[in-house]
Protein backbone atom coordinates (compact mmCIF):
# COMPACT_ATOMS: atom_id res chain seq x y z
CA UNK A 1 0.00 0.00 0.00
CA UNK A 2 1.42 3.41 -0.74
CA UNK A 3 0.14 6.79 0.87
CA UNK A 4 0.76 9.88 -1.09
CA UNK A 5 0.68 12.96 0.57
CA UNK A 6 0.70 16.71 -0.93
CA UNK A 7 3.48 17.62 2.36
CA UNK A 8 6.33 15.57 3.32
CA UNK A 9 7.07 12.78 4.93
CA UNK A 10 6.62 11.12 7.29
CA UNK A 11 2.81 11.80 8.02
CA UNK A 12 3.16 11.13 11.69
CA UNK A 13 0.50 13.12 12.46
CA UNK A 14 -1.94 11.16 10.22
CA UNK A 15 -0.64 7.66 9.85
CA UNK A 16 -0.34 6.19 13.41
CA UNK A 17 -4.17 7.44 14.26
CA UNK A 18 -5.33 5.97 10.72
CA UNK A 19 -3.88 2.61 11.44
CA UNK A 20 -5.67 2.39 14.92
CA UNK A 21 -9.14 2.97 12.65
CA UNK A 22 -7.86 -0.01 10.51
CA UNK A 23 -6.96 -1.57 13.33
CA UNK A 24 -3.27 -2.55 11.99
CA UNK A 25 -0.28 -1.88 10.40
CA UNK A 26 0.01 -2.85 6.88
CA UNK A 27 3.04 -2.77 4.54
CA UNK A 28 3.28 0.19 3.21
CA UNK A 29 5.33 3.24 1.76
CA UNK A 30 5.15 6.98 1.30
CA UNK A 31 4.90 9.74 -1.14
CA UNK A 32 5.45 13.45 -0.17
CA UNK A 33 5.22 15.64 -3.21
CA UNK A 34 7.00 18.29 -1.00
CA UNK A 35 9.79 15.37 -0.26
CA UNK A 36 11.75 17.53 -2.79
CA UNK A 37 12.96 20.49 -1.08
CA UNK A 38 12.79 22.45 -4.72
CA UNK A 39 9.33 21.58 -4.96
CA UNK A 40 8.50 23.75 -2.46
CA UNK A 41 8.88 26.96 -4.33
CA UNK A 42 7.49 25.33 -7.51
CA UNK A 43 4.48 24.87 -5.53
CA UNK A 44 3.08 28.19 -3.81
CA UNK A 45 0.37 29.53 -5.55
CA UNK A 46 -0.16 33.02 -7.37
CA UNK A 47 -2.79 35.18 -5.56
CA UNK A 48 -5.83 34.37 -7.72
CA UNK A 49 -5.72 30.91 -8.02
CA UNK A 50 -7.47 28.03 -6.38
CA UNK A 51 -4.71 26.50 -3.25
CA UNK A 52 -4.94 23.24 -1.12
CA UNK A 53 -3.03 23.20 2.67
CA UNK A 54 -0.79 20.43 3.80
CA UNK A 55 2.05 19.97 6.53
CA UNK A 56 5.73 19.91 6.14
CA UNK A 57 7.85 17.74 8.21
CA UNK A 58 8.37 20.54 10.86
CA UNK A 59 4.76 20.64 11.21
CA UNK A 60 4.69 23.93 9.45
CA UNK A 61 1.30 24.55 7.32
CA UNK A 62 2.18 25.72 3.96
CA UNK A 63 -0.54 26.37 0.10
CA UNK A 64 -0.11 24.34 -2.60
CA UNK A 65 -1.00 25.13 -6.24
CA UNK A 66 -4.19 22.87 -7.23
CA UNK A 67 -3.05 22.71 -10.51
CA UNK A 68 0.31 22.24 -9.59
CA UNK A 69 -0.90 18.94 -6.97
CA UNK A 70 -3.18 17.28 -10.00
CA UNK A 71 0.14 18.01 -12.76
CA UNK A 72 2.58 16.01 -9.79
CA UNK A 73 -0.34 13.27 -8.97
CA UNK A 74 -0.27 12.40 -12.33
CA UNK A 75 3.27 11.49 -12.46
CA UNK A 76 3.51 8.77 -9.95
CA UNK A 77 3.26 5.25 -10.34
CA UNK A 78 1.14 3.27 -9.16
CA UNK A 79 2.37 -0.06 -10.00
CA UNK A 80 2.60 -0.88 -6.57
CA UNK A 81 -0.74 -1.48 -5.46
CA UNK A 82 -2.98 -0.01 -3.70
CA UNK A 83 -2.33 3.88 -3.45
CA UNK A 84 -3.79 6.19 -1.34
CA UNK A 85 -4.27 9.92 -1.66
CA UNK A 86 -3.75 11.69 2.03
CA UNK A 87 -6.20 14.78 0.47
CA UNK A 88 -9.79 15.19 0.21
CA UNK A 89 -9.73 17.59 -2.83
CA UNK A 90 -11.93 16.33 -5.96
CA UNK A 91 -8.94 16.04 -7.99
CA UNK A 92 -9.97 14.84 -11.15
CA UNK A 93 -7.47 12.03 -11.29
CA UNK A 94 -7.79 7.96 -11.97
CA UNK A 95 -5.88 5.30 -10.10
CA UNK A 96 -6.09 6.84 -6.52
CA UNK A 97 -8.16 5.86 -3.63
CA UNK A 98 -10.02 9.51 -3.16
CA UNK A 99 -11.17 10.69 0.08
CA UNK A 100 -13.39 12.73 -1.57
CA UNK A 101 -15.43 9.81 -3.33
CA UNK A 102 -15.62 8.70 -0.26
CA UNK A 103 -16.87 11.51 2.02
CA UNK A 104 -19.60 12.20 -0.81
CA UNK A 105 -20.68 8.60 -1.01
CA UNK A 106 -21.43 8.87 2.91
CA UNK A 107 -23.44 11.93 2.46
CA UNK A 108 -25.17 11.20 -0.74
CA UNK A 109 -26.26 7.87 1.87
CA UNK A 110 -27.39 10.02 4.72
CA UNK A 111 -28.88 12.36 2.92
CA UNK A 112 -28.27 15.42 5.74
CA UNK A 113 -30.88 18.18 5.29
CA UNK A 114 -28.67 20.41 6.80
CA UNK A 115 -24.72 19.65 5.87
CA UNK A 116 -22.00 21.54 7.84
CA UNK A 117 -18.49 21.75 6.27
CA UNK A 118 -15.06 22.29 7.98
CA UNK A 119 -11.73 23.30 6.04
CA UNK A 120 -8.68 24.30 7.05
CA UNK A 121 -8.46 28.10 5.81
CA UNK A 122 -11.32 30.50 4.60
CA UNK A 123 -10.56 31.54 1.58
CA UNK A 124 -10.50 27.57 0.74
CA UNK A 125 -15.07 28.33 1.48
CA UNK A 126 -15.62 29.29 -1.95
CA UNK A 127 -13.74 26.50 -3.73
CA UNK A 128 -15.35 23.80 -1.52
CA UNK A 129 -18.94 25.34 -2.08
CA UNK A 130 -18.37 23.65 -5.64
CA UNK A 131 -17.59 19.89 -3.92
CA UNK A 132 -20.97 19.99 -1.75
CA UNK A 133 -23.52 21.96 -3.34
CA UNK A 134 -24.59 19.45 -5.65
CA UNK A 135 -25.16 17.37 -2.73
CA UNK A 136 -27.51 19.40 -0.03
CA UNK A 137 -29.65 22.80 -0.38
CA UNK A 138 -29.10 23.54 2.56
CA UNK A 139 -25.01 24.12 3.42
CA UNK A 140 -22.94 26.07 5.82
CA UNK A 141 -19.14 25.98 5.63
CA UNK A 142 -16.84 27.49 7.93
CA UNK A 143 -12.78 26.62 8.90
CA UNK A 144 -10.31 25.49 11.33
CA UNK A 145 -7.01 24.74 10.92
CA UNK A 146 -5.62 21.67 12.14
CA UNK A 147 -2.37 22.45 11.89
CA UNK A 148 -2.39 26.61 13.52
CA UNK A 149 -5.45 25.47 15.09
CA UNK A 150 -7.12 29.28 14.07
CA UNK A 151 -10.54 29.23 13.68
CA UNK A 152 -13.31 30.74 12.62
CA UNK A 153 -16.77 31.05 13.43
CA UNK A 154 -18.11 27.55 14.50
CA UNK A 155 -21.30 28.52 15.97
CA UNK A 156 -22.65 28.62 12.68
CA UNK A 157 -22.96 25.16 12.57
CA UNK A 158 -25.13 24.48 15.85
CA UNK A 159 -27.98 23.72 13.66
CA UNK A 160 -26.72 21.13 11.25
CA UNK A 161 -27.63 17.60 10.76
CA UNK A 162 -23.91 16.33 9.63
CA UNK A 163 -20.96 18.17 9.73
CA UNK A 164 -17.86 16.66 7.33
CA UNK A 165 -14.36 17.67 8.69
CA UNK A 166 -12.94 18.14 5.16
CA UNK A 167 -9.25 17.36 5.45
CA UNK A 168 -7.28 14.22 6.46
CA UNK A 169 -5.20 16.52 8.68
CA UNK A 170 -8.47 16.26 11.33
CA UNK A 171 -7.74 14.22 13.79
CA UNK A 172 -10.15 12.03 16.18
CA UNK A 173 -9.58 14.91 18.59
CA UNK A 174 -10.75 17.61 15.95
CA UNK A 175 -14.20 15.82 16.02
CA UNK A 176 -14.67 15.95 19.53
CA UNK A 177 -13.58 19.38 19.68
CA UNK A 178 -15.72 20.82 16.69
CA UNK A 179 -19.28 18.55 18.07
CA UNK A 180 -18.67 21.04 21.16
CA UNK A 181 -20.19 23.61 19.09
CA UNK A 182 -22.56 21.63 17.24
CA UNK A 183 -25.54 18.86 17.93
CA UNK A 184 -25.56 17.28 14.92
CA UNK A 185 -23.26 14.38 13.82
CA UNK A 186 -19.52 15.10 13.49
CA UNK A 187 -17.24 12.77 11.21
CA UNK A 188 -13.40 13.11 9.64
CA UNK A 189 -12.70 12.35 6.67
CA UNK A 190 -9.59 10.42 8.36
CA UNK A 191 -12.42 8.11 9.90
CA UNK A 192 -14.07 7.52 6.41
CA UNK A 193 -10.81 6.71 4.82
CA UNK A 194 -9.92 4.38 7.70
CA UNK A 195 -12.68 2.33 7.93
CA UNK A 196 -13.10 2.59 4.25
CA UNK A 197 -9.28 0.60 4.16
CA UNK A 198 -10.93 -1.73 7.57
CA UNK A 199 -13.01 -2.82 4.84
CA UNK A 200 -10.72 -4.18 2.37
CA UNK A 201 -7.41 -5.15 3.63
Amino acid sequence: MVFVTLGQTPRNDVLPELFEIIGKIPSYKEIGLLDEADNIEKSKPSESEDFLVTRLRDGSEVRLSRKWVENELKKISRKGGTTVLLCTDDIDIDGYILPSKILKCFVSILKPKKLGVVVPEPSQIEMVKTKWKNLVKNLKITSYSPYTHVLSDLSVLKDRDLVILDCIGYTLRDEKFVKKHTKGIVVSARRLLGNFLRSIL
